[in-house]
């Protein structure tokens, strides 16, 4: 298999993030932008606004914790097989 060819058809530009934002809320943005979507304040709502548009989109969903770190992330182009993939601290 061609992995670099492979790796340059995979589009993350449309990828959505949920973060934490300056003011304590919690943002929805795509990959490569700062500015948000829309700021709310709750993750919980954040999170289920970014999953109807990665779902949409069909693209992956990346979830941050609270000091920005990776915490999951879910590939929604899988389709509805997908699984969360969980990042562990050490």
């Amino acid at each position: 298999m061609d992995w670099d060819a492979l790796y340059k058809s995979i589009d993350i530009s449309k990828d959505q993030h949920v973060s934490p934002t300056l003011n304590g809320g919690w943002g929805v943005r795509r990959t490569g932008t700062k500015k948000c979507y829309r700021v709310y304040r709750t993750k919980a709502e954040a999170f289920r606004h970014a999953t109807e548009i990665a779902r949409r989109k069909r693209v992956r969903l990346i979830v941050h914790d609270q000091r920005g770190m990776l915490q999951e992330w879910r590939d929604f182009a899988e389709g509805p097989r997908a699984r969360w993939h969980r990042v562990f601290e050490r």
